[in-house]
């Protein structure tokens, strides 16, 4: 009897030590997947835009700053708040008149983050997140002396092909008064 009583004993005691360890090992994958997870949802950080000349940065308190560098009018400089508006979803309400609906902020793939509004003041625009937190001044410092630099090529080209041009034309002004000359009796020679 002292047998068999020993014997369920142990039976019971290694059912149940494989059912801790079991259930451990299940939430263990279930909180590095959850880990995972909320790593790529976390939206805090950097993002940049250098095709639109845009950068944003996105605080965990719940604001942010958005910027824009325009050649043409002046730059766009705005705060934001930010709230989750479901699953990879974020609504972006700016302290800016121009803007009169939320901005939505959806994730990419690989990191990217599209913001797009029904807000007709708003183009849809797609940012690459960075590493760090962007220096937004800058950041609208360095888009400038870029733009700057590319209207200087620009108008270094153009000046270029006008002179070319000029100088294609004076030299067949030039062309044109060697072939025909007046000599002194009023006769004209070729």
């Amino acid at each position: 009897v002292l047998i068999v009583f020993m014997g369920v004993l142990l039976y019971n005691q290694s059912t149940s030590n494989k059912k801790v360890s079991s259930g451990s090992s299940s939430s263990t994958s279930s909180s590095s997947q959850q880990r995972v997870s909320q790593t790529f949802n976390k939206i805090e950080g950097g993002y940049e835009d250098r095709d639109d000349g845009a950068a944003l940065n996105i605080n965990s308190d719940g604001t942010g700053r958005y910027v824009y560098y325009d050649t043409h009018n002046s730059n766009t400089d705005d705060t934001f708040t930010w709230s989750k508006a479901g699953k990879g979803k974020y609504k972006l309400n700016f302290d800016d008149d121009d803007i009169t609906a939320p901005v939505i902020a959806k994730q990419g793939d690989n990191g990217t983050l599209i913001l797009s509004s029904n807000d007709s003041n708003w183009n849809t625009e797609v940012f690459t997140k960075s590493n760090n937190k962007i220096d937004l001044d800058k950041y609208l410092e360095n888009a400038a002396s870029e733009s700057l630099s590319s209207d200087v090529k620009k108008f270094d080209s153009e000046s270029i092909s006008r002179k070319a041009d000029s100088n294609n034309e004076s030299s067949d002004n030039t062309d044109s008064n060697n072939e025909s000359s007046v000599n002194t009796n009023g006769d004209v020679t070729n």
